[in-house]
């Protein structure tokens, strides 16, 4: 696996499911997952930190881009406004 792989790789745990709020966590089992790191919320992980630095390689704008837009959808869809997608 390449750089690309694994840093779409990291972005998805760090993203999560798209269905599931940044409240989400598991008691059941371990496939479940874990909106924390830590102690650390992972979108929050993904958002300021992972994303910012990611940005700056010319290689991986275009992964960068997608998690960000990603990113913005579930947090769109958290607080319940999934409306304003279609004033873009």
């Amino acid at each position: 696996m390449g750089d690309e792989g694994r840093l779409r790789e990291l972005c998805s745990e760090l993203l999560g499911p798209t269905y599931a709020t940044s409240t989400t966590t598991s008691t059941a089992s371990s496939s479940t997952w874990q909106c924390t790191v830590l102690g650390l919320d992972k979108r929050t992980l993904l958002q300021r930190h992972v994303l910012p630095v990611v940005g700056k390689r010319r290689d991986m704008q275009r992964v960068a881009l997608e998690f960000s837009e990603l990113l913005e959808h579930v947090q769109q869809e958290t607080r319940g406004d999934g409306d304003a997608m279609q004033e873009m």
